[in-house]
Formats: C-alpha cells, sequence, structure tokens
C-alpha cells in the first residue's frame, strides 16, 4: 500500500493507533471510575436518608409514629423521585407523601435486606433502593422494620452522561494534540534521514561528490560506509579510464603505420579494416569514462539545434528541408558529449539518407523526454533493424558503414535506461525515436 511506503507514515498510522487505543482505554476506565463513584454517593445519600427516618421515628403502644412533614422536603412532594417505605412484621407501618404515586403492589415487592442490621443497596427498575432491616425495642415492645428509601436513576444517569460528554471532548482534544505533538517530533527525528536523501540527490545530479555534514551516529555507519564506496567508485572509473586512454595511445601509432603503409599499396580491405579498429576503440574509450551518476538536466532542444546547422552547412549541396517541432523546456538527465553523440549520429545518418525533407521534434512524455527523426529516404530493411535494435548486439559484429553509428547511439541510450525505436516514416524512409528517462 502507499500508505505505509515511508518509514514516516508507518511510524506516525502506528502511533496514531498507539494513541487512539491508549486513549479509549483511559477513557472507559474515568468513566468505570466515575460510575463507581456516583453510585457509591448515591448509596451514601441513600443511606444518610434512612438514618434521618429513623431518627425521627418513635415507637409506643399504638405502633410506630412518623411526623406529618419529613425534613427531607422531597419526601413530601408527590412524584419527586425520592420515597420512603417502612414495613413492619404486620405490614405498612409507613409511606411517605412521595410515595403516593407508587403502585401499592409495587411496594410490597420490595425487597428486603438479608438479615438484622444489614443494609441492601440495589436497583430496582427505574429507582435505587436502599434498605435496612433494624430491631426496635421500646420498652417492652419489640418489633422488626423494613426502612426502604428508592430514588429514580434519572438524575444520576443525566450527571453520568454530562460527565461522558465532557470527557471524550477533551480527550479527542488530547488525542488530537497528541498526535500533532507526534507528527512534528517525527519531522524532527526523521530530519537527518531527509538530509541524507538530499545529499545523495546531489551526489546523483552531480553537484557533490561526497557526503558532507554531521549525522547522528545511528546513520554515520551508513554515511562513512556510502563515501567509502563513492570514493572506490571515483577511483575505480579513474583507473579505467587512464588504462583505456593509455590503451588508444598505444594503439594509435601502430595503426597510423598500417594505414600509412596500406595507403601506399592502395589494399582498400585491410584500410576499411583498420578504420573500423579506430572506431571501436574510440567508441569503447568513450563508453568506459562515461559519468551518468554526475550528470545533471540538460535541455535537448538548443544540441538540436546547433547540430542541424553544422549539418545543413555540411550538407549543403543536398538543400534539405528539416521541420523542427521543438519543446525549449524539454530537459534530460544526461552527460552533454553523449546526447550531442546521440544526436549527432542520428540526425547525420538522416542528413545522410534524406533525399529532400527532414522531421525532427522533441517532447516530453510521462516523464521521457521523446525525439523523433524522419527521413524520406530509403529506410532500413526489417531484418537489419532487428539486429540492430537486439540487445547485447556488439559494435563489431556490424560492417563498416552499415550501422556502426547507430549501434553507438543504441548502446549509450540502453545505459540510460532508454531506449530505441524504428518505424517507417510517413515521409517515405526511417522513423527513428529515442525516449530518455528525465
Amino acid at each position: 500500500m502507499k500508505l505505509f511506503s515511508s518509514l514516516s507514515s508507518r511510524l506516525l498510522v502506528s502511533a496514531a493507533l498507539l494513541i487512539s487505543l491508549f486513549m479509549a482505554l483511559t477513557g472507559w476506565s474515568l468513566n468505570e471510575a466515575f460510575k463507581d463513584s456516583l453510585l457509591t454517593a448515591e448509596q451514601e445519600r441513600l443511606r444518610t436518608q434512612v438514618y434521618l427516618l429513623l431518627g425521627v421515628a418513635e415507637l409506643d403502644a399504638s405502633g410506630l409514629s412518623m411526623p406529618v412533614f419529613i425534613s427531607e422536603p422531597r419526601f413530601n412532594q408527590v412524584q419527586s423521585g425520592l420515597y420512603a417505605v417502612i414495613n413492619s412484621t404486620q405490614g405498612l407501618a409507613w409511606q411517605s407523601l412521595s410515595s403516593q404515586s407508587l403502585k401499592s403492589n409495587f411496594i410490597q415487592a420490595l425487597p428486603s435486606a438479608q438479615a438484622t442490621g444489614q443494609e441492601k443497596f440495589s436497583l430496582l427498575g427505574e429507582y435505587f433502593l436502599y434498605s435496612y432491616q433494624v430491631i426496635w425495642e421500646e420498652g417492652e415492645l419489640e418489633q422488626i422494620f423494613q426502612v426502604s428509601v428508592l430514588h429514580t436513576q434519572s438524575t444520576m444517569w443525566a450527571e453520568l452522561r454530562q460527565y461522558q460528554n465532557t470527557l471524550w471532548r477533551w480527550l479527542g482534544v488530547a488525542t488530537l494534540a497528541l498526535l500533532f505533538l507526534l507528527l512534528l517530533v517525527l519531522r524532527w527525528g526523521l530530519l537527518p534521514l531527509r538530509r541524507l536523501a538530499e545529499d545523495l540527490k546531489d551526489i546523483e545530479q552531480g553537484s557533490k561528490g561526497k557526503l558532507l555534514g554531521e549525522y547522528p551516529k545511528e546513520l554515520q555507519g551508513i554515511t562513512a560506509n556510502l563515501n567509502e564506496l563513492l570514493a572506490h567508485e571515483a577511483e575505480q572509473r579513474q583507473r579505467y579510464s587512464n588504462t583505456l586512454g593509455d590503451l588508444a595511445h598505444s594503439l594509435k601509432t601502430p595503426l597510423a603505420v598500417i594505414q600509412g603503409e596500406l595507403e601506399q599499396n592502395n589494399n582498400k580491405v585491410i584500410e576499411e579494416q583498420s578504420l573500423r579498429m579506430q572506431d571501436i576503440v574510440a567508441h569503447q574509450l568513450s563508453r568506459a569514462v562515461r559519468q551518468q551518476v554526475n550528470a545533471s538536466a540538460i535541455a535537448a532542444a538548443p544540441c538540436v539545434q546547433r547540430i542541424v546547422a553544422a549539418l545543413q552547412k555540411v550538407h549543403a549541396r543536398k538543400s534539405i528541408t528539416v521541420e523542427q517541432y521543438l519543446d525549449m523546456n524539454a530537459l534530460v538527465r544526461a552527460d552533454e558529449r553523449d546526447l550531442m553523440e546521440v544526436l549527432g549520429n542520428v540526425i547525420d545518418n538522416a542528413f545522410k539518407h534524406a533525399q529532400q525533407h527532414i522531421r525532427i521534434s522533441v517532447q516530453i512524455e510521462r516523464a521521457l523526454l521523446v525525439v523523433s527523426v524522419e527521413d524520406d529516404g530509403k529506410g532500413i530493411p526489417p531484418e537489419q533493424t532487428e539486429l540492430i535494435l537486439q540487445r547485447g548486439q556488439r559494435l563489431d559484429t556490424l560492417q563498416v558503414g552499415q550501422g556502426i553509428g547507430l549501434a553507438v547511439v543504441v548502446d549509450i541510450v540502453e545505459s540510460y535506461k532508454g531506449a530505441v525505436k524504428l518505424e517507417h516514416s510517413d515521409l517515405g524512409g526511417l522513423l527513428l525515436q529515442l525516449s530518455l528517462p528525465q
């Protein structure tokens, strides 16, 4: 998945999941703790109400006596949500004015405490129920009374919902704040990696030769190994360049002597082969010292214009018309010498084989630099096209004057991960298309 293609996105998503899970567990724990505290507080309030009722109750020969009005005003209001009932072994001994709205069968079915002196706190329908059983002794009188106080649950649940709304709102704000801080921390923590990527890009573009600056100790091993690898690669490239340069110079003199003798003896076959050997040496030397890693972005259109202007002078006698459709902003990351060699070979072949008309276009298509060169000549036979474009085809398998320049083009373009395509042009000759990654 593209979402997890970067290290920062993986860390951010993982941390976000952990923070969200932690906040959810924290919210659940706080909610349960607050709920338990509300239930405990409710039980304490109902116990206080029971003690209040027992404090104002009196027992005489006629039975239990309670004042008409209780100091807790809700006991004196119908449907106030707070109700009290006192039962004895003979039945209902007393009930508050507020409990007049309760059904008689509901009052009779109130559960009692397990034993005398014990309390019972439970949920009964939509009410909290607190029951307390007591043995009352007054002189010779002794009776067992069951004091029950009921309170509606709506008040507590409303308070709990208000707390939950506040809790989750603030936990959400805290989660977002933590995620924002985490994002800042990740950006700061991964900054050395981004700087390393930028330095590597500078090295690729040729503006730097090695990794500079201070890196965290976790990256120092990587940067040291990369610098060592770059230095080794540069030394290796320089050694190859020196060796091949020495080889080219060593072969130049014998080849010159051979060519001089051939001119005197007029041996065309050996002369062609010596010229071919010179082309091969020059091409292999250029190929060995090519430095794509340090290539910078260059514009292709000006190169085409310079080459066309020069070749029009060289082939002035043919009076060739050249159409140019050039995107002046089309850039490609390549060595300018390589680009000039490729374009020079391709356009020169077009001038050599064209009769009157050449068409050249330079444009960008899907992050590729596409150069098309067409002519109205005879084209290339299909069987030779397959041979030239076969990947890995060696330069020395081609005959002099039959595609060495095009083989060089294929070799250079493929070294840049590009492609060469040959087709029939609507002008009548060959359409050669080069595609190079920008």
